[in-house]
């Protein structure tokens, strides 16, 4: 289904986990990507596979902190310039910093997960927005953690509770430009970050880790990326017309269940 033909977007946070998986649903069908990260040398394999599998399309790899306001805002007008438009935007880069006490958080870890996570995401919508014409719209990735509070991360909890508010305050303040603005709250899904977290609970042990995990749902399994990137795509597209400032919640059920 080419239902996003001669559109353009960013995603953030491009070169892998559920960024990359998103990056290629979107341009499955046919949108042309500003493809937003740090690592310059993935973004480099990510850029040649998808022009490889969707010629269709145009691709630009941009190395971007979005953290920083300067490099966010001048990559934005890359894509512009280089792309012609900007009809979407997809808020994915994020870390989930450490896992600890409140009281023995680092203060620089902590500040660090709030400008990418939180910040990066208020970056990014605020300079796609001077582009943006009526019938675009923004996804931005929160989590189910962004929902709902959990031990040991003081910091990603409160990084997307923001972004939360801030889709749906942002959902209301543009809702005169017919901007549409949405979430995806993810649960467990099989990327790099959630490993991250497998490897603590487990004490090192990753698959005892992810068992805790999964078990935590009422699927008993995690997602696969390309789950979160239909949601993804679906909140982009004209289906989805009369839906803003909502956080759809793919998360097999979690944080409806007391069990």
């Amino acid at each position: 289904m080419q239902r996003f033909q001669s559109k353009v977007g960013v995603v953030t946070g491009a070169s892998n986990g559920i960024g990359l998986f998103i990056a290629e649903e979107l341009a499955a069908q046919g949108m042309s990507l500003g493809l937003f990260d740090l690592n310059q040398e993935e973004l480099g394999k990510v850029n040649q596979m998808l022009s490889e599998r969707h010629p269709e399309a145009k691709f630009l790899p941009i190395v971007c902190d979005v953290s920083n306001q300067e490099q966010v805002n001048a990559s934005i007008q890359e894509v512009v310039d280089q792309l012609g438009r900007l009809d979407y935007l997809v808020n994915n880069a994020g870390i989930n910093g450490e896992q600890k006490h409140i009281a023995e958080c680092n203060d620089d870890i902590f500040r660090k997960v709030m400008e990418i996570d939180f910040y990066g995401t208020y970056y990014c919508l605020k300079a796609a927005l001077k582009h943006m014409e009526p019938g675009s719209a923004i996804v931005n990735i929160a989590s189910i953690l962004g929902l709902v509070a959990s031990r040991t991360q003081a910091a990603y909890v409160s990084a997307k509770h923001a972004v939360v508010g801030l889709t749906q305050s942002a959902a209301l303040d543009l809702c005169d430009r017919n901007i549409r603005v949405n979430g995806v709250a993810p649960g467990a899904v099989l990327t790099p970050m959630v490993e991250k977290a497998a490897d603590y609970l487990g004490q090192g042990d990753r698959e005892k880790g992810l068992k805790i995990i999964v078990g935590r749902n009422p699927m008993g399994r995690a997602a696969n990326g390309n789950e979160i990137a239909q949601v993804v795509a679906f909140l982009l597209s004209d289906e989805a017309s009369y839906m803003t400032g909502q956080i759809l919640r793919a998360d097999a059920g979690q944080t409806i269940s007391f069990s």
